[in-house]
């Protein structure tokens, strides 16, 4: 994937730092029987909404749409600013709905992981909540069970970003890069215009800030910048 095309995306979920959220609406993939007269699309060992494509409008109008690109044989999570979702495509095994039970107001933090060179992993702090979305897929084997697959080609939307850390996933989850959102700062006080282009290398070799470890849970520490 070319750098170019990767810095683009990285500064556009960045960008949704301070912007408000009004609603969520996606496109629901069914975890069991997709093909099926009866597709299930939730059940207790679904601690997530796995979707095609997820729709956030903002207080502006606008329609932000995250859904995932194809990187040689992985998948990540892409960004695109859009007029609606009324052009997506639902057939069988799929469908469009309000989801209510996402955070919405304003999008006070911004995080990106990264696995390799693919963009795996979003989290956004809304309000005081907390939304984490990965790149991944439920995939149902021959017995019902599930198997929790990353880097795949769905959206997988979790409210509680714990419940990532406990599962088992395939391929596991390893040490990730981590990038976050910070004001430049001069003269003891936040500046008004904030550069977004801190991917300046590729994949990672010189962020455009002073790099330190990513707090985050049970997959290690990344390098990034932090956005305390």
């Amino acid at each position: 994937m070319a750098s170019g095309w990767m810095r683009t995306q990285i500064n556009e979920f960045l960008a949704l730092r301070d912007q408000v959220i009004r609603s969520w609406s996606g496109v629901e993939m069914a975890v069991r029987g997709g093909d099926g007269p009866t597709p299930e699309f939730a059940g207790q060992d679904v601690p997530c909404q796995p979707l095609w494509a997820l729709h956030a409008r903002t207080d502006t109008g606008d329609t932000v749409t995250i859904g995932t690109y194809q990187h040689d044989d992985l998948f990540g999570l892409r960004i695109e600013r859009s007029a609606g979702s009324d052009g997506d495509d639902v057939s069988h095994g799929y469908r469009r709905r309000a989801l209510p039970e996402l955070p919405t107001g304003l999008v006070r933090r911004v995080s990106i992981d990264l696995d390799g060179d693919v963009l795996a992993e979003v989290r956004l702090q809304v309000q005081r909540r907390d939304l984490l979305l990965v790149a991944g897929e439920a995939e149902e084997n021959f017995d019902g069970r599930l198997v929790w697959r990353r880097l795949d080609e769905s959206v997988l939307a979790f409210t509680d970003p714990n419940t990532v850390e406990q599962m088992k996933w395939v391929p596991a989850r390893r040490q990730l890069q981590r990038i976050t959102w910070r004001p430049a700062v001069s003269l003891g006080h936040a500046s008004a215009s904030v550069t977004l282009d801190l991917y300046a290398g590729p994949f990672g070799d010189d962020l455009n800030a002073t790099a330190k470890p990513a707090r985050q849970g049970g997959h290690g520490a990344g390098r990034g910048l932090s956005a305390d």
